[in-house]
């Protein structure tokens, strides 16, 4: 179960150029309903930068993402990735659970993933709030993160098992308020 203390979203943000026509808008939705949930629940929310030489990225410059979130450059190396600045800053929250949305799934989203696993994190991804470069990759992409041991679940899954975990009434109607945004 997710539970929000031990939780961590990392959001996968590239370079804007690289983006193009195939841009999904219904992925940026679920990123952002995301996002609202793991702040009423103070769960971290980290972006991670994708090539680690984009200074802000997709994401950011459509607005779904707030100015004040962490954005850390990410690089695909599992050797050293736990010492990287992304790396440390999610060892700094001292939560084990990770859910990783963001663009692409067949690139950035998969190497976050498969870097978050080889150093012993729990791992989800969810599908709803990743977007593909392209669909017809989308199967052998999935069957890969769930081969290498990531979990795939939905961004509305998320938010059940967070509100169900909740004490507070208040906190819950919020996050009631999340799932009923498309």
């Amino acid at each position: 179960m997710l539970i929000p203390g031990s939780c961590n979203v990392l959001i996968a943000d590239i370079s804007f150029q690289s983006v193009g026509e195939t841009y999904v808008a219904s992925g940026v939705r679920q990123i952002k309903r995301l996002v609202d949930a793991a702040a009423i629940v103070s769960v971290p929310v980290i972006v991670a930068l994708y090539p680690p030489s984009v200074e802000i990225g997709t994401l950011a410059t459509t607005a779904v993402l707030d100015a004040d979130l962490p954005r850390l450059p990410f690089r695909p190396s599992p050797l050293d990735w736990s010492y990287s600045p992304l790396g440390r800053a999610i060892a700094a929250t001292g939560r084990n659970q990770i859910i990783i949305a963001g663009l692409w799934l067949e690139e950035a989203v998969t190497l976050l993933a498969l870097n978050c696993l080889a150093v012993g994190f729990d791992t989800y991804v969810a599908g709803d709030a990743t977007a593909m470069i392209d669909t017809a990759s989308e199967t052998a992409a999935q069957a890969r993160l769930t081969q290498a041991g990531a979990v795939p679940t939905s961004t509305e899954q998320v938010i059940r098992e967070w509100a169900a975990l909740q004490e507070s009434a208040e906190q819950s109607a919020e996050l009631a308020a999340c799932l009923q945004r498309s």
